[in-house]
């Protein structure tokens, strides 16, 4: 018999725009003939699924309350439950208390990056499952077209909290001389309407050329998955992460996306905890 895997998406806790939800619940599933994403109409009882996997879901008092009843599932022989998060919802004081009370409730944990699974193996069995990206689906929202431009459009797109990050590239862009749009983000997007800004600005419809997306390794910064670099790649659009690649798109031979790493590979891992587990 298929064991059958309900994904439980963050959208359970209020997060409906969260685009974690899309690369590591629904592309999963659309992949992955035996897992499904929870809408709210599928049954929830333990002789239907073996594995529950709550994504980022812990934080409403009814999300909690659930967690506790699969975990008596678990108890009962009948399920297995794991937890899978994207994000270091535990530097802040109050999310982690309520995730601390919760996860060792849980089988395991999965983490999008190897050093979320370091600190989730501190408190329970934990696998790296990193971001995927389902490459068809992302160019159904657009792609991106090379131009070699002698001053390309570049563009920044994040909340507005994250915006610290982008100050290590904007000194180079104004040595450049290049143009720049900050799309500041107060509230999440849809994934679609979020990719189409990316790809061109909103007023005017000119494309945009470079995605700056800073990689840094301190503070909060250091926990963040590569999935925004992964998905331009997918819409064809280079991505500057440093100094040194800004720079080198002055070269427009140079501005060329990377290797994207496939949804297959996230399908696999799954597959592969689960062997274990059921």
């Amino acid at each position: 018999m298929t064991n059958r895997v309900l994904f439980i998406p963050c959208s359970v806790d209020g997060l409906k725009g969260a685009g974690s939800i899309r690369i590591r619940c629904e592309w999963v599933a659309t992949h992955w003939d035996a897992a499904e994403v929870w809408d709210g109409t599928q049954r929830l009882q333990p002789d239907l699924w073996d594995l529950i996997v709550f994504q980022k879901a812990y934080l409403v008092d009814q999300t909690r309350r659930l967690i506790e009843e699969v975990a008596s599932w678990r108890d009962e022989g009948q399920c297995r439950l794991a937890f899978d998060l994207c994000d270091p919802d535990f530097l802040d004081i109050e999310h982690r208390e309520r995730m601390m009370g919760v996860l060792g409730l849980f089988d395991f944990c999965v983490g999008s990056t190897e050093k979320m699974t370091r600190w989730l193996s501190r408190w329970n069995i934990a696998y790296h499952v990193p971001d995927c990206i389902d490459v068809g689906a992302m160019q159904v929202i657009g792609r991106h077209e090379p131009r070699e431009v002698e001053k390309p459009y570049c563009v920044w797109a994040g909340y507005e909290n994250n915006m610290a990050a982008l100050h290590i590239l904007t000194p180079y862009i104004g040595r450049l001389g290049w143009p720049l749009e900050v799309m500041a983000i107060k509230e999440s997007l849809p994934f679609e309407e979020y990719w189409r800004r990316v790809l061109r600005n909103e007023e005017t419809g000119e494309q945009h050329d470079i995605l700056l997306n800073p990689s840094l390794d301190f503070g909060k910064y250091a926990w963040k998955s590569d999935n925004k670099t992964q998905a331009a790649w997918a819409l064809g659009m280079p991505v500057a992460r440093t100094p040194q690649e800004l720079m080198s798109f002055a070269d427009p031979a140079k501005r060329v996306p990377g290797e994207v790493r496939d949804i297959s590979v996230a399908v696999e891992r799954w597959r592969g905890i689960a062997e274990i587990w059921l």
